[in-house]
This record gives structure tokens, C-alpha cells and sequence, in this order.
């Protein structure tokens, strides 16, 4: 999808890049005034994990290769609305949902074992997970080469996404459970640093996944 048929498809990319960075940028904001410990802000990240797997089962569901033919995990076979092929097609996602869907589990169970429980927090943070609904809506929208891809590649995508970020996101609960962060000072500075380093690794998963297809 694009975001209309006048813009560019560098300038979605761009538009949907700077969103994500003022996503990330608001958060941070929101945790120093907010006076958050870090283990919110990594709740919240874990949150924007899902929410990437959420638009990811969209994509999947709307798949429509421009060729006519039958559905496969290959774009070259192209589309067919029989019964049999739309019901491959929701096989496939179906699957992505329980595979992603038993990451992040498994990722809630250790992160919940760490810290308190999202839903304890989830007053306090839902302001920022609905800063990256709205971000990952805009990415949905401004996607110049979705027409492109398999469903092979709308499966495999996410986790080329949201890879580098969890690899700073395990850093981040290294830092807030073994360093002892609980004075202010030290909460905001690891705030900022923990989150800058996030941003970084959540820009070049962004691009990875949506040059990958």
C-alpha cells in the first residue's frame, strides 16, 4: 500500500523511516517525564514486537500476487480464489501466528519473570504502545513494495524486523536487572543510551524488512 498514488516510493520509505524514528523519540520523552523505570520501556518495546507480527498477519491476509495463477508461497504462481488456495493462504498465516505468537510468549514468560507484570504497567505505557499502533499503521499504508512479495517472504520478514532490536532489547535487560538502575539519574541516562541504541537497531530492521521483498 502507499500512502497515495502521487508520492514517490523513496519518499514513502523516508515518510514511514521518520515516523518510526518520532515513535521511538516520543517514547523516550514520555519515560524521562514520566519518571519510568527502564523495565517499562522494555515492556513497551515488547509490545511494538507484537503489534509488528499484528500488521505482518494483515499483509499476509491481503497477499494478491499480480499474476494470475495458483496461490503458492511463490509470487511467479500468482493468485487463484478457489477455496483450496485461499485456504493455503490462511493455513500459512495461521501458522505465522502460532510461531510468532510462541516467540513472544516465551519472550513474555522471561521478561515477567525479570519485572512486573505488563497488565501492573499497562496504565502507565498504553499512551506509547498507541504511539507505535499508529507508527506501524502508517508503515502499513506507505509499503511500496508489499505488491512484490511472496508469502514466503511476508512470513520470513518480521523476524529479519524485529531481530537487532531484540538483540539491543536483551542488552536492555541485562543493563536494568544485573546494574542495579534504580536511582533517577541512572534510570534516565540508561533510558536515553538503552534507546538510542534501540532506535538504531529498529531503523536498520525497518529497512532490512522492507527492502528484503
Amino acid at each position: 500500500m502507499i500512502l497515495y498514488k502521487g508520492m514517490p516510493e523513496q519518499g514513502t520509505k523516508k515518510f514511514s523511516v521518520y515516523s518510526l524514528i518520532l515513535a521511538n523519540i516520543l517514547v523516550v520523552v514520555m519515560a524521562i517525564v514520566g519518571h519510568w523505570p527502564l523495565a517499562n520501556v522494555l515492556w513497551v518495546y515488547w509490545c511494538q514486537s507484537v503489534i509488528i507480527g499484528i500488521f505482518q498477519v494483515v499483509r499476509m491476509l491481503n497477499y494478491r500476487p499480480q499474476t494470475p495463477g495458483e496461490i503458492t508461497v511463490d509470487p511467479k504462481c500468482g493468485w487463484s480464489p478457489s477455496k483450496t488456495n485461499r485456504f493455503g493462504k490462511i493455513f500459512i498465516t495461521l501458522f505465522f501466528v502460532f510461531h510468532y505468537g510462541l516467540f513472544h510468549v516465551v519472550y513474555f514468560i522471561f521478561l515477567a519473570g525479570i519485572f512486573a507484570s505488563p497488565l501492573k504497567v499497562f496504565p502507565i505505557i498504553w499512551p506509547a504502545i498507541l504511539i507505535f499502533v499508529v507508527n506501524h499503521f502508517i508503515s502499513l499504508l506507505s509499503d511500496p513494495n508489499e505488491k512484490k512479495a511472496s508469502l514466503s517472504d511476508l512470513f520470513t520478514a518480521p523476524y529479519k524486523r524485529i531481530f537487532p532490536m531484540h538483540l539491543i532489547l536483551f542488552f536492555g535487560v541485562f543493563l536494568s536487572s544485573f546494574t542495579g538502575l534504580g536511582d533517577p539519574t541512572k534510570e534516565i541516562i540508561g533510558i536515553i543510551f538503552f534507546s538510542g541504541l534501540k532506535t538504531v537497531a529498529d531503523v536498520f530492521g525497518h529497512n532490512l524488512k522492507h527492502n528484503y521483498y
